[in-house]
């Protein structure tokens, strides 16, 4: 599965934990947040001024310790699905001075 199919395959999978009223998942979401801020990076050639892949990019974020008990007690489930959106959306309009700090503020 490529790149957009792993990330419609984890907004879909997203959608349907709110659905269920569980929302997403902390630590896998995070993880999406990494993947799509280094991608968006990609885009706007960033990732070259700091001297890493795409790649390397997406391995460190993916190698992070998204721990919700120790770093966001208070986790807004439907807030994380909205940070999610507002990621995909900078990524495909590839709006690379976007600010997302509002749109992700997860911890209550």
């Amino acid at each position: 599965m490529g790149a957009a199919g792993g990330l419609r395959a984890g907004l879909l999978a997203g959608w349907i934990g709110l659905l269920a009223g569980c929302g997403p998942d902390y630590a896998e979401s995070q993880v999406e947040v990494g993947r799509q801020n280094c991608r968006l990076m990609d885009i706007c050639g960033d990732l070259e001024v700091i001297g890493y892949t795409l790649d390397e990019c997406i391995a460190a974020a993916e190698a992070q310790d998204y721990d919700e008990d120790k770093t966001c007690p208070d986790y807004v489930p439907r807030q994380m699905q909205e940070c999610l959106d507002a990621w995909e959306a900078a990524v495909t309009l590839e709006q690379c001075e976007a600010d997302l700090s509002d749109a992700c503020r997860v911890c209550g």
